[in-house]
This record gives structure tokens, C-alpha cells and sequence, in this order.
């Protein structure tokens, strides 16, 4: 097909990478290797077709668009190719000072299997897409954040609250504390938000039952000194910090499964107790 008869598209489609930068395309199903800890799953090769027909919303018209390198003597289109490979870990990295990267990204920015292009053909299937570093980088960050949370929780479990996370996951309970205790952390390594979920459940169960025993008159909640005290020894239990938002009883509760394990087993004791002997 002639040339000329390719990107006759409005100037506001004409797309150009600044001078000095650079842009990123990636695979847009890239997934973890689950036979293969670190590792992902990439084709060996995909390749985005050198030809395409876009709708151009200026001029209402929809036109054929391509990946031109090239014009021979009788004005035929030599067309490039674009391949994302495994080699190059799924991705394309185009540089502003390249012009052969200019005219790929001209194209792969309107192309339909962008999934970045707004305007794509939605019965196209989209198969890349544009990364946004920064973002992509914050999610990584905020998740690894969640991970290092997740394995210090599971880090800090009482035995009790192993066999309750290691039960709730559906984990057989006939082995040693150590065995629970991996895998318990193993789980909360690779599903950081559901073990943290599971904890929160855990959490509550606690919080619930301080409310409980503050119900059951056992301990004694002072919101002027901001401490949960034994109601007949006047003994200090846990204080806590006056100031907006702060929730005091969740804040007893993670102070209890974190720190004072013996505190907690005394109460749930006097509790289950109160309960048998109303």
C-alpha cells in the first residue's frame, strides 16, 4: 500500500516523545511464575501488527494508520516491525532523541491494542500498555510496605493467635508451633492484604471482648486518664494516647495480642468465667 495513503490523521493525533526522555510500553498481562519464586511469565515474542485503523475524532473519520520506516522509489510503505519480547522483559523503552522511536511511538500511541488509548476500538483486544513509572513505582512501594507489615504482624502472633489465623486459613493444626509458625508467615508473605485481613478479624474478636469485660465490670475504662485499669486491683492494664481519632479500644486490643499475651488470656479467662456464673 502507498504511503501517503497511511496517517492522514488531524494534527491534534500528531504525538511526540520530549527531547532528553524517555517512555515505557509494557505486556499487559505480565504475572508471577508460580513454579518459579521472583520470575514472570512473558512470550517469548509478541508482536504488535505494523498496520491499524483508527477513528479520528477531530475529522469524524476512521483511517488507516501505520508503522512506516521507509518509503521505496514507487512510494510503497516499508513497514517496521514492534515486538515485545522476554528478552527485554516484556517491554518497549522508546528515547525522545531516537527518531525511529518517535515514529513508534507516534504509532503505538493511537494504536487500538494500546490500552492506554483512551480512544481504542474497544473490539480490538488490547494486549500493552503505557507505564507510568512514578505510579508504578508508588504501588510497588506501598505494597512492599504492606508485605514488611504483614510479616512483622505474623512475626509478633501469640500461639493462640497462630492456630486462629493458621484455622481460619484452613491449615491443619496437628503440627508442631514452629511448622504453624512458617507456615503462617509463609502465607503472610505472598497474600500480605488477606493475612492482614485475618488479623484485623483477630483484632476485633480481641476488641470485642474488652468491651465485654468492661460490660461485665472485670476492667474499667478511664477516658479522662485515658487508661483500661482491673476495676477491683485498680491495676494499670494498657494507656493510651489522648488525641483526635484515636480508637482505645482497638488500641488495647493490638496492645494485647502484641505485647501482653498473658493480660489477654487473664481477661478472656475472667470473662468466660463471668459468663459461666452470671
Amino acid at each position: 500500500m502507498k504511503a501517503e495513503l497511511y496517517n492522514k490523521y488531524s494534527k491534534e493525533l500528531v504525538r511526540k516523545i520530549p527531547r532528553g526522555s524517555t517512555v515505557m510500553y509494557k505486556l499487559a498481562d505480565i504475572k508471577p511464575d508460580p513454579d518459579n519464586e521472583g520470575r514472570f511469565l512473558i512470550p517469548a515474542y509478541q508482536n504488535v501488527p505494523s498496520t491499524d485503523e483508527i477513528y479520528d475524532p477531530n475529522t469524524d473519520e476512521y483511517l488507516p494508520i501505520a508503522y512506516i520506516t521507509n518509503v521505496k522509489a514507487d512510494g510503497e510503505a516499508i513497514l517496521g516491525e514492534i515486538n515485545f519480547t522476554r528478552a527485554g522483559a516484556g517491554c518497549l523503552i522508546l528515547n525522545g532523541n531516537n527518531p525511529i522511536h518517535q515514529k513508534m511511538y507516534q504509532y503505538l500511541e493511537l494504536s487500538n491494542y494500546n490500552h492506554s488509548n483512551e480512544n481504542r476500538a474497544t473490539t480490538v483486544t488490547a494486549f500493552f500498555k503505557k507505564a507510568d513509572v512514578k505510579a508504578d513505582a508508588k504501588i510497588e512501594r506501598e505494597e512492599r510496605k504492606m508485605i514488611l507489615l504483614a510479616m512483622q504482624k505474623a512475626d509478633e502472633l501469640s500461639v493462640d493467635d497462630v492456630k486462629f489465623v493458621a484455622s481460619s486459613l484452613g491449615m491443619r493444626l496437628n503440627k508442631s508451633e514452629e511448622e504453624l509458625r512458617n507456615d503462617v508467615e509463609e502465607y503472610a508473605e505472598y497474600n500480605a492484604e488477606d493475612f492482614l485481613n485475618i488479623t484485623l478479624q483477630q483484632t476485633n474478636r480481641t476488641e470485642s471482648l474488652v468491651r465485654e469485660a468492661v460490660d461485665l465490670r472485670i476492667i474499667s475504662h478511664n477516658q479522662k486518664s485515658a487508661k483500661f485499669v482491673w476495676r477491683e486491683s485498680k491495676k494499670d492494664i494498657f494507656t493510651y494516647k489522648k488525641k483526635i481519632g484515636v480508637k482505645p479500644f482497638y488500641e488495647i486490643a493490638e496492645y494485647l495480642q502484641t505485647e501482653n499475651q498473658e493480660e489477654l488470656e487473664a481477661i478472656e479467662s475472667r470473662v468466660l468465667a463471668k459468663r459461666d456464673n452470671p
